[in-house]
């Protein structure tokens, strides 16, 4: 499990305020997370953020104890006196209203696109960085950042369910492959990247099994539910073709490459993206 966590602040409006990663001590994921999330109140009682707190995060134990009223200390609990820091500092009188919710993992993919900066891109003597609108111009955290948080709205709007769904189908069907594991060497080279688990692959693939039914009951052309799933794994191919380019610069220990895999975190989630290479693979599916 990788030491680095991101933590993002926005405004009311969702403009980036600050944005900041963690190098913190290997311990268990939910200790990683409770530590992130105190140090995410830390930074919005710096930055004076703190009236109508909404405060998301993707682990589901952190944010139950969080939310707990009870004060006793649960046997065998470790990360107990992180969680109770955590509710003395928003009984604070500066934390006026706030809130704390539960989020899918894909949709926090900005902090873990900080996370991976925080890896690859930070100082190994040095626990902390945190980016600000300060600098003008602003830095190539801030806008690769800017770039992740409109990648994310983007996924989180987006209405047409298929297109997701799909792009899972062919995540779950490459489990435990080679594509699987090669890919999983080059994400944990930087940050220990995120995968569909074994349950998760298993669900995905009942999903599929509806599609085919479909199919079979002639709901569906069988010709473009196949073609369609061979595009979203070109798709998915591409984007992880940028893992594969980080992975030889991180051998080479090349800045832009790098740079070039923190983006790769968010290409997936981005919908321009996704739609150019969409338009290049039909293209040139129709002219063969």
């Amino acid at each position: 499990m990788s030491p680095f966590k991101g933590c993002i602040i926005r405004d009311s409006n969702g403009s980036l305020v600050v944005a900041a990663d963690y190098k913190l001590s290997r311990e268990n994921i939910s200790m990683l997370e409770a530590k992130a999330l105190r140090k995410g109140l830390q930074l919005a009682k710096q930055y004076g953020k703190t009236r109508n707190l909404s405060i998301e995060g993707d682990s589901d134990e952190v944010i139950r104890r969080v939310s707990d009223d009870m004060d006793t200390e649960p046997s065998g609990m470790e990360i107990y006196p992180v969680i109770t820091d955590i509710k003395k500092m928003l009984k604070q009188r500066c934390f006026r209203g706030w809130e704390i919710s539960h989020i899918r993992t894909e949709d926090n993919k900005v902090a873990d696109l900080l996370a991976c900066m925080g890896a690859c891109l930070g100082p190994e003597d040095q626990d902390e960085e945190i980016w600000d609108l300060d600098s003008n111009p602003p830095s190539q955290p801030v806008m690769l950042v800017r770039v992740g948080i409109a990648g994310v709205d983007w996924l989180r709007s987006y209405s047409n369910w298929i297109w997701f769904l799909l792009y899972c189908i062919v995540l779950s069907l490459l489990v435990q492959t080679a594509v699987h594991l090669i890919v999983c060497v080059v994400e944990c080279e930087v940050a220990g990247g995120f995968w569909p688990l074994k349950s998760d692959a298993l669900i995905l693939f009942l999903c599929l099994l509806v599609l085919l039914v479909l199919s079979v009951g002639n709901k569906l052309p069988v010709t473009a539910t196949l073609g369609i799933g061979c595009q979203h794994l070109l798709l998915l191919a591409c984007s992880h073709m940028l893992y594969v380019a980080a992975a030889v610069g991180l051998l080479s220990k090349q800045q832009d490459a790098r740079l070039l895999c923190c983006f790769a975190a968010i290409l997936p989630a981005h919908g321009i993206m996704k739609m150019i290479l969409w338009l290049l693979i039909s293209s040139v599916g129709n002219s063969i």
